[in-house]
């Protein structure tokens, strides 16, 4: 019930990503991986979708543009780090 984002603004925050993909439904979550040195983002974020009828609709996105930056929209395993540290 995931998506992968590639290609972001490094400066990309969740609320555009929840803006962006607000159409396609319900996010549970959205995570962005970050360098461990300086905290910067790496340029990609994973969403978790309530629904794979979202996921659906979020991989027709692909190609799209957001905040000047062709995104790269892929269905799949996303980087859930605070899930994992509560469900291990």
């Amino acid at each position: 019930l995931s998506i992968r984002v590639f290609g972001l603004n490094y400066d990309t925050k969740e609320h555009d990503i929840r803006e962006f993909f607000k159409d396609c439904g319900v996010i549970v979550e959205v995570t962005f991986p970050k360098f461990e040195d300086s905290g910067r983002s790496k340029g990609y974020c994973g969403v978790l979708f309530q629904s794979p009828k979202a996921v659906a609709k979020a991989v027709v996105l692909d190609g799209q543009d957001l905040q000047g930056r062709w995104l790269q929209i892929q269905a799949g395993k996303m980087y859930l780090k605070q899930w994992e540290e509560h469900h291990e």
